[in-house]
C-alpha cells in the first residue's frame, strides 16, 4: 500500500519469515552457529528456543537454505499428534512409503531408510518445529528414535526448535533421559538497542531503493521500550508507523507519529505497556497474560506433585524391596523350622525305637535270671 511513497521494492516490516531479511544480531548468529554445529556433529539433541516473535523460523528458513544435498530434512510442524501420526509425517516427508503398516513396520522401515542413507554418504536430519506443544510420551518416542545408530555413528539428528515453554517442559522430572542427551540447547534472547536500531535500518535498507529511511533516535527507543526488543512485535509497531506516515503524508517518523501509533496498538491490545507487565499490575480475566500466568502456575504445581511423586515411588521401591527381603529371610526361617521338626520327630523315633530295645533287653535279662536261679 505504501510502497511507492516510501520507494521501496517491497514491504520491510512484512510478518512473514523472509530470509532475506534476517538481521544475524549475536544472539541469531549463535543459534545458527549452534544448528550448523549440531549437523555437523551429530551426537545429541540440539535444542533451539526463544520468545513468540523471537525470529526462529526466519532462522529455520535461513539455516535450511544453506544446507548441502548430502543433509536430507524431515520436517515436522504439526506437534499435536500422535506417535504414529509423527512417524507417518516423518517417512513420508523423506519419501518412504509408510501406508498400512503397523508402528513396528514404520520404525524399521525408517531404520533401513537410515541406514540406505548413511551408506550414501548422506545424513538425515530431523526437524521439529514448535516442539513446546509435544507431549512428554511423544518427547519419549523421539528420545527412543535417537537410538537409531551404528556402532560408530548416528543415523538420525534430532533438532527441536520451540518457544520458552519447552525449556520448562524439559526440566519435567519423566524427561530426565530426554534432556541428558541435549548437547546443544540456546535460548534466542530479545534484541537490546543497539541491535534493534541495526535491525530496522537492515530492513529498510533491504526493502529500499535509493537512499534508505532512517529513523531518529526518539522513535527507535519508543520502539525499543513497547517490542521490548522482540522482532515480531518491532515489525508490527514499524509497519504501523509506516502506515500512520503514509496516511499523513509524513515521509519521515517523529516522536509525535510513533506515540499516536503506540497509543493505537496499546487501545486495541495489539501491544502491552511493559511498565505495566514489570509492575505485576493484574490483567483482565480471560487476557493472555492472565492465562499465560496462570498455565505457568499450574506446571509448577505439576512439577512439585510429580517430584513429589517421584519420591514417593523411590520409597515404595524402597519397601517393596525391603519387603521382598523380610519375606526371603522368612521363607528361610521356615525352611529351617521344617528341617528342625522333621530332625525332632526323627529323634522321637529313634528315642521310641531305644525304649523298645531297652524294654525288650530288659525282659530277656529276667527271663536268663530266672532259668538261672532254677
Amino acid at each position: 500500500m505504501y510502497n511507492e511513497f516510501y520507494h521501496f521494492k517491497e514491504k520491510p516490516f512484512s510478518l512473514t519469515p523472509d530470509p532475506d531479511f534476517l538481521y544475524r544480531s549475536r544472539a541469531h548468529k549463535r543459534a545458527l552457529a549452534y544448528l550448523e554445529y549440531g549437523i555437523q556433529d551429530p551426537s545429541g539433541f540440539t535444542c533451539i528456543t526463544g520468545e513468540i516473535g523471537a525470529g526462529k523460523t526466519t532462522l529455520l528458513r535461513v539455516f535450511l537454505n544453506q544446507l548441502d544435498g548430502q543433509v536430507r530434512v524431515a520436517r515436522v510442524f504439526n506437534t499435536k499428534v500422535t506417535s504414529r501420526q509423527l512417524l507417518e509425517m516423518i517417512l513420508q516427508d523423506l519419501g518412504v512409503t509408510c501406508r498400512g503398516m503397523s508402528k513396528t513396520e514404520m520404525i524399521d522401515a525408517l531404520n533401513r531408510h537410515l541406514i540406505e542413507t548413511f551408506a550414501e554418504g548422506n545424513r538425515v536430519v530431523l526437524l521439529i518445529d514448535e516442539a513446546q506443544n509435544l507431549s512428554v510420551d511423544l518427547l519419549e518416542e523421539i528420545r527412543l528414535l535417537s537410538n537409531l545408530e551404528t556402532e560408530k555413528a548416528k543415523l538420525l539428528q534430532i533438532v527441536l526448535v520451540g518457544q520458552s515453554e519447552l525449556r520448562e517442559l524439559l526440566q519435567l522430572p519423566k524427561l530426565e533421559q530426554f534432556r541428558q542427551r541435549i548437547t546443544v540447547n540456546y535460548h534466542i534472547q530479545p534484541l537490546d538497542l543497539g541491535e534493534m536500531t541495526a535491525y530496522i535500518h537492515h530492513r529498510l535498507r533491504v526493502a529500499g531503493r535509493g537512499t534508505p529511511l532512517v529513523f531518529p533516535e526518539e522513535v527507535l527507543k519508543v520502539i525499543h521500550h513497547y517490542s521490548r526488543g522482540v522482532p515480531r512485535l518491532i515489525n508490527v509497531i514499524c509497519d504501523a508507523l509506516l502506515l500512520y506516515g503514509f496516511v499523513e503524508e509524513k515521509p519521515k517518523p517523529d516522536g509525535g507519529m510513533i506515540r499516536e501509533v503506540v497509543n493505537d496498538l496499546l487501545q486495541d491490545g495489539t501491544l502491552k505497556d511493559p511498565e505495566k507487565i514489570v509492575r505485576g499490575k493484574e490483567p483482565k480475566a480471560g487476557s493472555p497474560e492472565r492465562v499465560t500466568r496462570r498455565l505457568s502456575a499450574l506446571w509448577k504445581k505439576v512439577r512439585v506433585l510429580e517430584q513429589q511423586q517421584e519420591v514417593f515411588e523411590k520409597t515404595l521401591k524402597g519397601l517393596i524391596s525391603n519387603n521382598r527381603y523380610l519375606e526371603e529371610k522368612s521363607s528361610e526361617l521356615l525352611d529351617r523350622f521344617e528341617e528342625l521338626h522333621r530332625r525332632e520327630q526323627e529323634l522321637a523315633i529313634r528315642q521310641e525305637r531305644l525304649k523298645q530295645r531297652e524294654a525288650e533287653l530288659y525282659r530277656k535279662e529276667e527271663t536268663f535270671s530266672g532259668k538261672g536261679k532254677a
